[in-house]
């Protein structure tokens, strides 16, 4: 394994990010790095996949005006979702076949880092059938996920990524029909299970560690300019 850096950023805007990632992309493609995590949170933002629809946003425009949360349609896979601040987003930017084999491994992998990272304050998570994410139980949802992926000749690009409720404003997931499961999920965040809020930067560190291990690889940091992405 080459060089695999991780990008630590601020709370930034959706579609800025989205063209960031592909550039990350393009440099992924041409060998330039081998990967690339970007760990960031989000203004706040409703974004729509390829299944899903905009009836599943339950209020008026004037609430969303309000609550200063945009709308966005994008290419990942899966429904509606919110991001906002104090919600850990992870994007990877990395060719599944040469590292996982499969975008089944890839999807685990996703997964199975939030898990360890829940386990390590004594949060007992797990998947569930069928429903891509994060559980604590059949109805209550900590982290969700959404990919993409571009593919040239035998390389699979990985980019978007995975949503973590870490400390966000919880009542927005109130305007959405989240994931477009309806009553039969409850989005949660660490703070509601934990009953305090919790050290968002502790949290990213200790993602970016996880990540690291499962994948067997060492993450070096960087920054855009260094990586020559703006």
């Amino acid at each position: 394994m080459g060089l695999f850096w991780k990008v630590s950023l601020p709370v930034v805007e959706y579609n800025w990010m989205y063209k960031i990632q592909l550039r990350a992309v393009e440099k992924v493609f041409q060998r330039e790095y081998d990967g690339v995590l970007f760990l960031l949170e989000h203004r706040p933002v409703f974004t729509i996949g390829k299944r899903g629809k905009e009836t599943n946003i339950l209020v008026s425009e004037d609430i969303l005006h309000r609550e200063g949360i945009t709308v966005v349609y994008t290419d990942r896979g899966g429904d509606i979702t919110y991001h906002g601040p104090g919600q850990l987003v992870a994007y990877p930017i990395l060719d599944i076949i040469s590292l996982f084999g499969s975008v089944k491994r890839f999807v685990w992998t996703l997964e199975e880092v939030v898990i360890r990272l829940l386990g390590e304050y004594g949060i007992d998570a797990g998947r569930k059938d069928g429903f891509p994410g994060v559980w604590l139980d059949n109805h209550r949802k900590i982290m969700s996920l959404g990919v993409a992926i571009r593919r040239y000749k035998r390389r699979w690009v990985s980019y978007h990524g995975i949503a973590f409720n870490v400390n966000p404003i919880m009542r927005h997931f109130s305007y959405i029909n989240a994931c477009g499961l309806g009553d039969s999920v409850i989005m949660v965040s660490m703070e509601q299970v934990l009953g305090r809020k919790v050290n968002f930067s502790e949290v990213k560190e200790l993602y970016a560690g996880i990540f690291g291990d499962l994948l067997g690889i060492k993450l070096l940091t960087s920054d855009m300019e260094g990586l020559r992405l703006i």
